[in-house]
């Protein structure tokens, strides 16, 4: 082998390992992405998880039953403590609200659970790509859910 050929390919080899191991790092920030749309764990709901501003939200998008049985007429928000807000439609409410990154894969904010009408701190964690956990609690009792991604 020549002497310039040797020396391209010391060169070279470095390189080439720094854009592999950019490329997989890369590869595994894009895998951590909440954003996109979930379906809840009973799944009654599907919901898009997305930037609002710097923080992480979810708004349901659709739901596995779209009409009240009673009535015929889109699910509306019937539970809200705020009683001005109990006709709107379900689907359009933001349900993770201002969810701030605390880590890698961690968010914490407030979560509006619709079947109850209150807001509540929670925290979000990424478990894998196709998991999301969700986990709020209420004096001293918690709860958690787990949203499965979408596809």
């Amino acid at each position: 082998m020549e002497a310039s050929t040797i020396m391209r390919l010391k060169v070279l080899r470095p390189s080439l390992l720094v854009i592999v191991f950019v490329s997989a790092s890369a590869i595994t920030c894009l895998a951590a992405d909440p954003d996109g749309t979930w379906l809840t764990e009973e799944g009654k709901a599907t919901v898009r998880v997305s930037d609002c501003g710097g923080a992480l939200c979810a708004t349901i998008i659709a739901l596995k039953d779209p009409n009240d049985p009673q009535t015929g007429r889109p699910m509306t928000d019937t539970q809200n403590a705020d009683a001005s807000k109990r006709n709107r439609p379900l689907v359009g409410v933001q349900i993770l609200i201002g969810m701030r990154a605390q880590g890698p894969n961690k968010w914490a904010g407030q979560v509006y659970d619709p079947e109850d009408g209150k807001t509540n701190a929670a925290t979000v964690v990424l478990e894998d790509v196709n998991h999301l956990k969700i986990q709020g609690c209420v004096v001293f009792v918690c709860g958690a859910t787990t949203w499965t991604r979408k596809r």
